[in-house]
């Protein structure tokens, strides 16, 4: 069986977040978790306070965070060793085309694979939930909302983080009306939807809006959500874009 998946609009490690990562530690099953949380969407500037925020966060729910991406010039060589066997993976948020960039060795993305596969969670906040899916939007300069090809734990949609701020939401209905087929995910900040298969839970502070053609549902804390199949990767369109 495939690991939890959450995939969390933002503002991961900070009060609120708890009851999301509470379910993420349940499904690991041990005691004494160890938590791989890489940073490869953040900064230098602010590597030393996101490695400050995870390690105290996750030691006040019982678990020991092991750091990758911190700025050391073996990164991932070192991502590679703490992806060995972790009880649970979790992706930051920051600047979606740095993670993009930092995660494309295909050594890394084959590990993650083959740990969800295996039963391993893996949770992704922002730019993390947005790599994700198998569609994001590509942030290049001149068209920024194109849709390409993410790393598709999660078939058939793309994820909004941050919904209702930075205009994301406003991105999401213009994503909608453009790709009318694509399921676009809106997650609030401290917000997840959480699952696997198709079984899928809102949780935390806020809601999970699902936008797709003419629907538009809105899921608050605890709130069962039907998702498309989730599982292996898919090819992709060879145009790297999704038709109208």
């Amino acid at each position: 069986m495939t690991g939890l998946l959450a995939l969390i609009g933002g503002q991961e490690h900070q009060r609120g977040c708890e009851p999301i990562d509470r379910r993420l530690l349940l499904e690991a099953g041990v005691s004494r978790p160890e938590v791989a949380v890489l940073l490869a969407a953040t900064t230098p500037r602010r590597r030393a306070f996101k490695i400050a925020e995870a390690t105290a966060y996750w030691r006040r729910l019982g678990a020991r965070a092991r750091i990758a991406f911190t700025g050391r010039p073996d990164d991932v060589e070192h991502a590679l060793e703490l992806l060995q066997q972790p009880d649970l993976v979790v992706m930051t948020g920051g600047r979606p085309w740095l993670l993009q960039a930092r995660l494309s060795a295909a050594l890394l993305r084959g590990r993650l694979r083959a740990l969800w596969r295996s039963g391993v969670p893996i949770s992704g906040s922002s730019a993390g939930a947005m790599a994700l899916a198998e569609w994001r939007w590509s942030f290049q300069p001149f068209a920024p909302l194109a849709v390409v090809p993410g790393l598709s734990f999660v078939r058939g949609a793309l994820v909004a983080p941050h919904f209702g701020r930075h205009g994301t939401d406003r991105w999401a209905e213009a994503t909608r009306r453009r790709h009318p087929r694509l399921l676009v995910v809106g997650l609030q900040d401290r917000s997840a939807l959480i699952g696997r298969n198709s079984d899928w839970q809102a949780l935390g502070a806020g809601s999970v809006m699902l936008l797709r053609g003419g629907l538009r549902q809105r899921h608050r804390l605890g709130a069962p959500v039907s998702l498309p199949v989730v599982g292996d990767a898919v090819t992709p369109p060879s145009r790297h874009a999704l038709p109208a």
